[in-house]
């Protein structure tokens, strides 16, 4: 294969959180520096790959460049792991399609985090790159916000294929480096992907609302005071908003005219991808010790003010991806004061 630079490494830093207090200090300044490498478009001529994209040469041999990149590399299959592949697996030869063939997926972006920042970036290196491309994606991966994120993206066409006990053989195939670690990002592609986003909104400029997202279709991370949480934030004047009931389009509306955008650690959260340059993002979380730092790194690079709340879990020891919060409500409400008197000065 060969490889095309597209986008040059460089290092970012970022601000501390706009409400940092001593004692949090260390949660966060382990994050406030990111070196993100060089990112290439490699070419492959021949290639295998399997649904969750791992590529693969000589039938056998995974190739670390397609392995996803979190502390060290995330690698999903073993020489060993693809060979008894080859052996119970089915085999298909894609058909070369009149454009090589693109692939921006990944065992994760069926989840709408993963898909917004880490395949939509993906995509956009391909386009900067002007090499005509097809795009590839695997059918469970057509639900509306992919389908509707591509076409903000003037994506219109793509072609499916087969998940399951099935790998592939393709010729002609553009793979965008994996080389952005999850968590970080390339602070000037992820605000081109913002600004394309953002497109139709902007006469909206002007209105300022406060949004509270709040989930109910959720088994974790519910917030154990409810009332008590959901009555300080709309004392305070927010909207409390349910993300996943609405279209990706309705989300888009609601993110793009919000100076203010809060909520539990999620999804939601990446709706601040909509917002004007220069908003407030409020997370409640739990005590993070440089994990799950998703959100307060997409702010900075985004170039919002992030703020947070750390929450007790209900048992000790759950992330807070498995948690659910008790939200200590004297400390809401001045942080929700503060967003507010930051906003409107």
């Amino acid at each position: 294969y060969s490889k095309k630079l597209v986008i040059q490494g460089e290092r970012f830093k970022r601000t501390l959180p706009s409400n940092i207090t001593g004692e949090n200090i260390k949660s966060f300044v382990v994050n406030s520096k990111y070196k993100c490498p060089d990112l290439f478009l490699y070419l492959f001529r021949k290639v295998f790959f399997l649904p969750d994209s791992t590529l693969f040469l000589f039938r056998i041999w995974p190739l670390a460049n397609s392995f996803p990149f979190f502390k060290k590399r995330i690698r999903h299959h073993s020489i060993k792991g693809i060979f008894d592949i080859q052996r119970t697996w089915n085999y298909q030869l894609l058909p070369k399609a009149e454009k090589p063939y693109l692939i921006i997926h990944d065992a994760w972006t069926l989840n709408y985090y993963h898909w917004m920042t880490q395949a939509l970036p993906r995509l956009l290196m391909a386009s900067k790159s002007q090499l005509p491309f097809t795009l590839l994606l695997p059918k469970d991966h057509c639900l509306p916000f992919h389908i509707a994120s591509l076409k903000m993206l003037g994506i219109s066409n793509w072609i499916t294929f087969d998940i399951g006990k099935k790998y592939y053989e393709v010729h002609d195939l553009i793979y965008p480096s994996r080389d952005i670690q999850i968590g970080d990002y390339h602070d000037g592609l992820i605000n081109d992907l913002a600004y394309i986003l953002r497109k139709g909104i902007e006469a909206l400029r002007n209105k300022k609302t406060f949004l509270f997202i709040h989930r109910k279709s959720t088994a974790a991370r519910r917030i154990l005071n409810e009332d008590q949480v959901l009555s300080a934030v709309l004392s305070h004047g927010f909207k409390v908003v349910y993300f996943e009931n609405l279209s990706l389009e309705e989300q888009k509306l609601l993110a793009g005219k919000a100076s203010i955008l809060a909520g539990v650690h999620g999804a939601g959260l990446t709706n601040m991808l909509f917002m004007e340059k220069g908003g407030r993002v409020f997370e409640l979380t739990t005590v993070t010790n440089g994990e799950q730092y998703y959100y307060y790194t997409l702010s900075n690079a985004l170039g919002h003010h992030y703020y947070y709340q750390f929450c007790q879990p209900e048992a000790e020891g759950k992330s807070i991806q498995e948690a659910n919060l008790f939200v200590d409500v004297g400390l809401l409400n001045r942080n929700l004061d503060l967003l507010i008197k930051n906003n409107d000065g």
